[in-house]
């Protein structure tokens, strides 16, 4: 069977994926050595688009090099705990 409709839910709207977002960015960093990466770069990045991202993580961390590897990583370990989340994850409180 065909489906009628897809929705694509890209910006946390139905699903909360911030929470999954957040943690992986968090273990990077601890990972790196930075102790705060889920906790303040994070949280500035929240509604930026890809080049605001990368601007803050520059930013924050002095190195464009060593931000570029964060960003990669912390993508890689999102899109990790992603891929199981039909079964854990919890629809937006309105």
């Amino acid at each position: 069977m065909r489906p009628e409709l897809v929705i694509f839910d890209v910006d946390g709207l139905m699903l909360d994926t911030e929470a999954r977002w957040q943690q992986a960015w968090q273990e990077v960093g601890l990972k790196h050595g930075i102790s705060d990466l889920g906790y303040t770069t994070f949280l500035r990045c929240v509604g930026r688009n890809g080049k605001e991202v990368e601007r803050i993580v520059v930013e924050d961390l002095n190195s464009s090099q060593q931000a570029e590897m964060i960003l990669e990583e912390a993508t890689a370990s999102a899109s990790i705990f992603n891929s199981g989340y039909s079964k854990s994850l919890l629809p937006m409180k309105y």
